[in-house]
């Protein structure tokens, strides 16, 4: 298994001005490198899912093995962009490979003060994020939300038709699962045990099981991470290889 994790340290300046993620990456037209096209044996490589800034960290981790496979060699498929966002406070990651089984995602960070929503979504596409086609999207609003106070919704996306995912977690209340202002998502692949194809995405808040889904759009179609609603900052991105 590989690890790679991404921090984003707070109180980073430049010019004497925050580094605020909303900001610097809301509307950005630049172009991620594509897939990347190694050139060693046995090397494994990774886009960076966003633009670095000062007080971002990286930490990749694994196991070397004995009489080691050529990984990724000669591969020419090529990433997205870096992604133009559509929702307002949102920030959007580009995953940094086609997930496969026995991946997982996390990430972490802090909301405003008395918020209103919150959600996370794994978006498909190709150049771009698709919004009629969203994986998952899980949604959180809290008491000072006037339209759907104190919630969790959890949906799927396809061709522009929201579905519903019903689940136990509907008897919870938002701030049963969110007891202060921080926040944790964990996404984890899985081959999806009733057909003889397809996956699964199990999805946690916190430390906690949250639900489980049956992925209704190819697992190499993933390609963007976005939150949006009421950020005050992500802290912490981390990806784990099968």
């Amino acid at each position: 298994m590989l690890k790679a994790c991404l921090e984003c340290i707070a109180g980073s300046r430049v010019e004497n001005e925050e580094v605020d993620f909303s900001r610097r990456m809301n509307g950005s037209s630049q172009r991620a490198p594509p897939w990347p096209v190694t050139q060693l044996k046995n090397e494994i490589m990774f886009v960076l899912p966003k633009q670095l800034s000062a007080g971002d960290q990286i930490t990749v981790a694994g196991n070397m093995i004995d009489n080691p496979q050529i990984r990724m060699n000669g591969s020419s498929q090529r990433a997205p962009p870096w992604p133009v966002t559509q929702l307002k406070n949102e920030i959007m990651f580009v995953l940094p490979k086609q997930l496969s089984a026995g991946d997982q995602i996390t990430v972490a960070g802090n909301m405003i003060d008395n918020p209103q929503i919150l959600t996370v979504s794994l978006l498909t596409g190709s150049m771009s994020p698709d919004y009629q086609n969203i994986a998952c999207q899980l949604e959180a609003s809290f008491p000072a939300n006037p339209t759907n106070p104190n919630r969790l919704l959890l949906k799927v996306i396809q061709n522009g038709n929201n579905e519903t995912i019903p689940g136990d977690y509907q008897s919870f209340l938002a701030t049963e699962l969110f007891t202060d202002l921080s926040f944790k998502f964990g996404f984890a692949i899985r081959v999806n045990g009733n057909y003889q194809s397809g996956h699964t995405l199990e999805i946690y808040v916190g430390e906690s099981y949250f639900e489980q889904i049956t992925l209704k759009h190819n697992i190499d179609e993933i390609r963007f991470l976005s939150l949006s609603g009421d950020i005050a900052k992500v802290e912490g991105l981390e990806f784990k290889f099968a």
